[in-house]
């Protein structure tokens, strides 16, 4: 289960280079982090942001009522007994409902499902989870299900009291130790077992079971479905022989032998021998469900020589299954070359404020295209525009105004009722086929990804870039979540909207990734350093973009002019000691990127 919304994290990203966006999320909300207020550590080592397992076989009955058809069981990273194991339970549950009109499953079934893994369970928001129960502090990692205790220690000798059976090869973790093994040998004393352990044990500690040989095995020996096809042979005497094969899709491949068929004095053809032959496709994912066979009489064909026409046919179709599940690039929009005078319009910065003071800031500098946080829209009555939250709930019409949207929801609703749209960076606009796609659409304006590089920006297909809009400086966003870890401590009461104290996420490395909330109770994190762009501004003129935005979010109306009036004078005037001194006081705390401009991504 992810912590922050689907497609909304950048964290894994920014911090390592690989991209959540991109399937290779290496699970930074995994780790430990301590909670920082101003300078003060609240909690200390946690796993703060790392959610509990969902699971919701028991409510699967409401989920198929309210008119769910397809259901995705995560599962990254895990073996494959776990896949069986969730899967096949899952498929049971749904078909009981379907049958009896109740989800029918057992006391076992739980246990099993909680036995294959689990960092605790949650139902997940969908059920109206609370933030305590949506995640484990104490464990990131497989909890297992408690299956006795510690009664008495002697030396390297354990004695376990039992509310499970163990089975040599199990694996048992000892929590107040943090001691994790595998269970090599075992001696029984009446009703306790003794166990030899490397490292010191606690009486008293509380033992779980982590890994159930018995329970992966059952599920090891599961026989896996295989995909029927039908065959034709054709054996005609002086010629090679040819073997076609179907799937139940329709895919159709034929091979032809290295030999010749043969005439044969003594013998006829042996149609269900060579059918056998034919038939016999082991570990391959198919099983042969019909095989014609057409041809001359009285022939002679060698069995390996069959084996190996058997053996191409297979290996034609697999290939052939593989390419049939390749998606075809559905747009068709031509790159549209533009006049030079065209890429030289007029440069302009754009500047996004969350605070009043910045607001004001903005306004002193003289910037006319100035973006608003929704926070704070309503204590504006000038003609800015409306940034919209990436997360909303509310079934409403959105305001009459300008206004930058930051998810397709509030695209699909700004269509056509207002008299400007600009996408925000979250929609991940990373390729020209995004961008004509997104200008069908009457946008005025679209703001990239921040996960382009150099070699991204400059050989973007679309020439056209005064419609695109780049992000130069700001404390990038990397997660946002309904999960509120302040509720999750302590309630309400230490909510970052209540007072004026800063709150950081601290992980191992000691970088402080600013957290805050905004009155929709989500919560926002961000990277730990600022993104400034200096000379990589001159770079991106040179290619061609005109549009550029300076992401304010913790700045102070002194802090917030200094930078408008350093990039104003690096964008319009190409002057770039102002940004340097900048640069240089972040540098004194190691607190500034480039972001991806000359990284690679993965």
């Amino acid at each position: 289960l992810c912590v922050c919304y689907s497609g909304q994290c950048l964290m894994s990203s920014l911090i390592g280079g690989r991209s959540g966006n991109r399937g290779r999320c290496a699970q930074p909300c995994r780790k430990r982090y301590s909670l920082m207020e101003d300078d003060h550590i609240l909690v200390r080592n946690k796993y703060l942001i790392s959610p509990k397992d969902l699971n919701t076989i028991e409510n699967l009955g409401d989920i198929v009522k309210a008119g769910v058809t397809s259901l995705k069981i995560e599962g990254r990273m895990k073996d494959p007994e776990y896949v069986a194991v969730v899967v096949s339970l899952y498929r049971k549950a749904i078909d009981s409902f379907y049958s009896t009109g109740k989800v029918q499953i057992t006391e076992e079934d739980l246990h099993n499902l909680k036995q294959i893994f689990n960092r605790g369970f949650t139902k997940g928001f969908i059920f109206n989870a609370s933030s305590k129960d949506f995640i484990n502090h104490e464990k990131n990692n497989n909890a297992g299900v408690k299956c006795g205790r510690v009664v008495s220690v002697k030396g390297n000798k354990v004695r376990l009291k039992l509310d499970l059976p163990l089975n040599i090869g199990d694996g048992i973790y000892f929590a107040q130790a943090n001691l994790g093994l595998t269970v090599t040998n075992l001696k029984k004393e009446n009703d306790l077992i003794i166990l030899e352990v490397s490292s010191p044990v606690s009486l008293h500690d509380e033992v779980y079971k982590t890994k159930d040989v018995l329970l992966e095995a059952s599920v090891k020996d599961l026989e896996l479905p295989k995909l029927p096809i039908n065959g034709k042979l054709e054996l005609f005497i002086g010629s090679r022989a040819k073997l076609t094969f179907v799937d139940d899709l329709n895919n159709k491949v034929t091979v032809i032998s290295d030999f010749v068929v043969e005439p044969s004095i003594n013998q006829t053809l042996d149609k269900e021998r060579i059918k056998t032959q034919i038939g016999k496709l082991g570990n391959t994912p198919f099983v042969l469900k019909d095989l014609e066979i057409d041809g001359d009489d009285h022939i002679f064909v060698v069995m390996s020589g069959l084996n190996e026409l058997r053996r191409k046919a297979v290996e034609a179709l697999i290939k052939l299954r593989e390419t049939y599940h390749q998606r075809e690039n559905t747009f068709k929009y031509e790159y549209r070359e533009v006049n030079k005078s065209t890429t030289n319009q007029e440069l302009e910065l754009a500047v996004y404020c969350e605070t009043i003071d910045q607001y004001l800031a903005a306004k002193t500098c003289g910037v006319k295209r100035i973006y608003v946080d929704e926070d704070i829209i309503d204590l504006i009555h000038d003609d800015v525009y409306l940034v919209k939250r990436r997360i909303n709930h509310e079934d409403k019409a959105l305001p009459d105004r300008k206004i930058i949207v930051s998810d397709l929801g509030a695209l699909y609703r700004s269509l056509n009722n207002h008299e400007e749209v600009v996408t925000n960076y979250n929609l991940n606009v990373v390729n020209s086929e995004t961008i004509n796609y997104l200008l069908t659409k009457n946008l005025s304006r679209i703001t990239l990804s921040p996960e382009l590089n150099e070699l991204a920006y400059k050989n973007l297909r679309y020439s056209d870039k005064t419609k695109l809009e780049v992000i130069i400086y700001g404390n990038q966003e990397v997660m946002v979540t309904k999960y509120c870890l302040f509720n999750s401590l302590n309630g309400c009461r230490m909510c970052p909207r209540k007072n004026t104290k800063r709150y950081y996420l601290v992980d191992e490395l000691n970088e402080r990734f600013p957290v805050k909330m905004d009155k929709a109770c989500k919560m926002h994190i961000y990277n730990s350093k600022n993104l400034v762009l200096a000379k990589e501004v001159l770079k991106l003129k040179e290619y061609g973009y005109r549009k550029f935005r300076v992401n304010l979010t913790f700045e102070d109306y002194q802090e917030s002019l200094k930078v408008i009036k350093a990039y104003q004078s690096l964008i319009y005037d190409d002057d770039i000691r102002l940004i340097e001194d900048i640069i240089n006081k972040y540098k004194e705390n190691n607190n500034y990127t480039r972001g991806y401009f000359n990284r690679t991504i993965m």
